[in-house]
């Protein structure tokens, strides 16, 4: 039988995109080519201490002191990217044949982790990886370079997975050309761009978001949710809450939209207590040490709280808006789904109001949540769940040029994403990325033996530009010249006693 063909176009835009972002899964490799740190030599067991022998990840330091060795370890083994090593290192801590499945590092959820490992495996044994000694990745790092291009790859591939979900419900819901728009925002929106692309469990969970989004929205057009349905959705909460536990507020959402089914009379109120149960069984399944390490995750937990000053500052819900939404979600989408969710809130049936609370609230909450880190602009990475959810309630809105106004949202999202996949190109160019082009500069015009001063003691890929650095005397006394990477624009403070030579 043929496929309807908005499927046929589904399928193209999802590979269409699947080709773009695959084109820079290598993005930020070529640091370990550059002739210093390739050919460097580590001269002492300086890389063992990474992170093994800790009893959890974050909240911790290495007890051993920081050296030109343990800056190279980082250089040739790590990636640009902040936070993607430390899946490696909980994956490094698995040892099964000693019955040892600790990752150690909590943030990321064994849904995600353990996922991961069975992916690295499945490469390794077909050749397509070599999961050697650390030794021999130091000697040589092209080995270190291809886990990290093919761990993106698995998020890529369930992110990709996750688009296909999303249309199937929009098919169901509204016409083939808004599906199609919603399909083309939700793929090429700045924050899919950057995240499918990453080792990190966001944008892989909205696979298991997405699943949850389609039973419930055929829950809903059906008046019904038979068993076998319940049991998916507890187990795609189970496993998207069990990825990333930044998701519990979605969970606590979809249970209230169950709420509304049982009072339409489509579920039996026994479902709001046996769904919450599998999913938290399916949960404490993939993160069994809540339970057999709670000690470690607790203290990994106090250890993150210290980063989040809540306020329910307008001015901090403004800038998390400008900063985060705008950033990632895209500006014309960001409006539209405010412009929505008002006009819902306004003249919409009741289920449609509780539909754009639903959507309102994470963004309220997160705002307040993160207004300590309000100038930052990725904090939308912990509600990924509100994109696919605001683009199923502008596609249940039926107005006349609605069509029309999601194509043109698509476009413009699609337009403001093409300067950041750029970007993602020219990360290994040594004429076009800033991070390479910075350390040419350096190199070429601060004498050698200068005393040069770093925002930080501990020399990462993401935070350092690959300068010779094993040229210079880092963070002495008398330095004269200071380099810091602007990961956050809109919070850069120039020292006193500094002026601006290069930027």
């Amino acid at each position: 039988m043929r496929q309807p063909r908005p499927y046929w176009a589904a399928c193209a835009l999802i590979a269409l995109f699947a080709a773009l972002q695959a084109a820079t899964l290598d993005y930020g490799t070529r640091i370990n080519d550059l002739p210093f740190i390739r050919d460097y030599r580590i001269t002492t067991d300086v890389a063992r201490d990474s992170g093994l022998s800790r009893d959890h990840l974050v909240g911790t330091t290495s007890a051993r002191p920081e050296s030109l060795d343990l800056w190279m370890v980082r250089f040739k083994l790590y990636s640009v990217e902040a936070d993607e090593v430390d899946n490696i290192i909980a994956l490094a801590r698995i040892q099964p044949s000693q019955m040892q499945f600790d990752p150690g590092f909590y943030q990321y959820g064994g849904a995600f982790l353990y996922p991961l490992g069975a992916w690295y495996l499945v490469l390794s044994k077909i050749g397509l990886i070599h999961l050697a000694p650390l030794e021999q990745l130091l000697t040589d790092p092209q080995q270190m370079d291809r886990i990290w291009i093919t761990g993106r790859a698995f998020v890529l591939t369930a992110f990709a997975a996750s688009s296909f979900l999303l249309f199937i419900t929009l098919i169901e819901i509204t016409s083939a050309s808004i599906a199609i728009a919603g399909l083309a925002i939700y793929l090429f929106c700045p924050a899919s761009i950057m995240f499918s692309q990453v080792i990190k469990p966001h944008w892989y969970a909205l696979l298991w978001v997405n699943v949850a989004l389609l039973v419930i929205a055929r829950a809903f057009i059906r008046d019904r949710l038979a068993l076998a349905s319940e049991l998916l959705l507890a187990a795609a909460i189970g496993l998207a809450v069990g990825s990333a536990a930044t998701f519990a507020p979605m969970a606590i959402l979809i249970w209230g939209s169950l709420t509304v089914l049982v009072i339409r009379g489509g579920l039996k109120a026994a479902a709001l207590v046996r769904i919450p149960i599998v999913a938290a069984a399916v949960f404490f399944l993939s993160n069994p040490y809540y339970i057999l390490n709670w000690p470690a995750v607790r203290a990994e937990r106090a250890a993150v709280a210290n980063w989040y000053q809540p306020s329910a500052d307008l001015g901090a819900f403004a800038m998390f808006v400008q900063n985060s939404l705008f950033t990632g979600f895209g500006i014309a989408l960001t409006v539209l789904i405010f412009m929505i969710v008002v006009w819902h809130l306004i003249r919409g049936p009741a289920w449609a109001r509780l539909f754009a609370i639903a959507v309102l609230f994470p963004i309220i909450m997160t705002a307040i949540m993160t207004a300590g880190m309000a100038t930052w602009n990725f904090n939308f990475r912990y509600i990924p769940y509100t994109l696919p959810a605001a683009i199923i309630l502008f596609a249940l809105w039926r107005q006349r040029y609605s069509s029309l106004i999601f194509a043109l949202c698509a476009v413009a999202t699609i337009v403001q994403a093409m300067p950041l996949k750029l970007a993602y190109f020219d990360e290994n160019s040594a004429a076009h990325s800033t991070r390479l082009i910075a350390a040419t500069w350096i190199d070429a015009n601060i004498p050698e033996d200068a005393a040069i001063c770093l925002p930080t003691s501990t020399l990462v890929p993401f935070d350092v530009p690959p300068f010779q650095f094993d040229k210079h005397r880092i963070n002495s006394p008398d330095c004269r010249w200071m380099v810091r990477v602007e990961r956050n624009p809109r919070a850069v403070v120039i020292d006193p006693g500094y002026q601006i030579v290069k930027r």
